[in-house]
């Protein structure tokens, strides 16, 4: 019987000093202050009702086609100070490549070797700030 209250009695120190210790430790931690933003911005922007035209060129590599570069058409002249990007996606909407912001006009953007032109299933296109 003295056994088990010397038991009950250990476990419950040991219990103690854990959170002793973690009071201990979560008085020591540094909080700097800093700014806290959200905010939302309208979707309906540069790209007017035209929708963007998207064509591809390929090229054979050995055994495959290949997406040479994407060519991106009727960007309004709205969009100009803003940035364009786009990602290629295989049937189950995973990623093939995806581009980095450039300039939202039209032209031809390249594409990195390897992406087979028959895994491309969709294109996604974003015209941001």
């Amino acid at each position: 019987m003295a056994s088990t209250r010397r038991k009950s009695a250990a476990i419950a120190l040991a219990v103690i000093g854990v959170a002793g210790l973690s009071l201990a430790s979560a008085a020591t931690l540094n909080l700097t202050p800093g700014t806290l933003q959200a905010g939302t911005k309208d979707l309906v922007g540069c790209q007017g009702a035209t929708p963007v035209d998207v064509d591809f060129t390929s090229v054979w590599a050995t055994t495959q086609y290949n997406v040479a570069t994407v060519v991106l058409d009727d960007i309004d002249a709205g969009c100009a100070a803003e940035f364009v990007e786009f990602t290629l996606l295989d049937s189950a909407d995973g990623v093939l490549y995806s581009s980095a912001a450039v300039a939202a006009v039209d032209g031809s953007f390249a594409v990195p070797a390897g992406v087979s032109a028959e895994a491309v299933h969709a294109i996604s296109v974003v015209i941001h700030g």
